[in-house]
């Protein structure tokens, strides 16, 4: 999403806290001024409880052996339908890691990290960062710096329109794919977080499979996810569970492909479940265990899968 509606959205929210705690320290306490507060504050924690609680309902009583005997995705599928503990402190390391990225973060330091594709320095093999829904580059501030400090070529897209179809997207990512394969001569690593992911699958349907080293996906609704069901915004529709769009996905994927695709999952991920939604048939899956959706970003096995494919010549397994 395009930095300054953000900026603009948390200037606002401050304008408006600040003004109603001016307006009860000059007037004195009203119930309707008092709940008006409790919003602005609360909002956050309570909508992340809402997801949490609706995930833990959709994931009661799974295991891996349930996820398994659905043959969706193979590879490690450990822990199973998170437990009390698991999901407070997923709930906990969610809430700081989403005041961070969208109070700060996208709002405030979009920018902060250019790309290196005209960086002369730059070695080796690139890598091209595509966000999910309701983001922009600056989800990936940290990666950026250190791919910065490894002096390899990388390129953050933000997509826009925000609300757009997915399909709109693949003219964004065809450019930043471009740019890499201009500046190393190599086919990029691609790290796609949430809808990021199926914007990817969809450009990837679009070219080679060849031009993409690795796909790399995290917390992505490959089937869709039930929190979508009353959805109204045209991309979020396409990642109801089941339908059409999805499928037609899934069909111009090919085995080339899935074979070049890491996928990084999560009993505790807030917005894509049940949990096996996140899996890709014929790809690698890498199951977390009490991780939540936005936080998966900085668990350090997708940043380790990212260096290994960077420095692996063999794009499959």
């Amino acid at each position: 999403m395009n930095a300054r509606i953000q900026r603009a959205g948390v200037l606002l929210w401050i304008f408006l806290t600040a003004g109603l705690l001016w307006h009860l320290g000059v007037r004195g306490p009203g119930a309707l001024n008092i709940a008006v507060l409790l919003i602005l504050l609360f909002a956050l924690p309570i909508l992340l409880a809402v997801q949490f609680l609706l995930m833990t309902r959709a994931n009661s009583g799974r295991h891996p052996a349930t996820i398994a005997a659905a043959d969706v995705g193979e590879g490690d599928v450990s822990g199973g339908s998170p437990g009390r503990a698991a999901v407070l402190r997923a709930y906990r390391r969610e809430l700081g890691t989403a005041l961070r990225v969208f109070a700060w973060r996208q709002p405030f330091r979009a920018a902060s990290e250019p790309d290196t594709d005209s960086d002369a320095d730059a070695r080796g093999r690139g890598v091209v960062l595509v966000h999910g829904f309701g983001c922009n580059r600056a989800l990936w501030l940290t990666w950026l710096q250190r791919l910065r400090l490894q002096r390899r070529t990388f390129v953050a897209v933000t997509l826009e329109p925000p609300w757009g179809p997915i399909e709109r997207y693949v003219g964004t990512i065809e450019e930043a794919v471009a740019r890499v394969e201009q500046r190393t001569g190599l086919a990029p690593v691609m790290v796609a977080h949430s809808m990021g992911g199926l914007a990817a699958r969809a450009w990837w349907a679009t070219t080679r499979p060849q031009r993409i080293h690795r796909l790399i996906t995290l917390g992505t609704p490959h089937h869709g996810t039930a929190l979508a069901v009353a959805a109204l915004l045209p991309n979020v529709r396409q990642m109801q569970r089941g339908n059409p769009w999805l499928r037609r996905l899934a069909d111009a994927d090919g085995p080339e492909r899935r074979a070049r695709t890491s996928c990084f999952w999560s009993w505790c991920d807030n917005i894509v479940f049940p949990a096996e939604t996140g899996r890709l048939e014929g790809a690698a899956s890498h199951a977390l265990d009490d991780v939540a959706h936005v936080h998966m970003v900085w668990h350090p096995r997708p940043w380790a899968e990212l260096q290994h494919w960077l420095d692996s010549s063999a794009p499959g397994p």
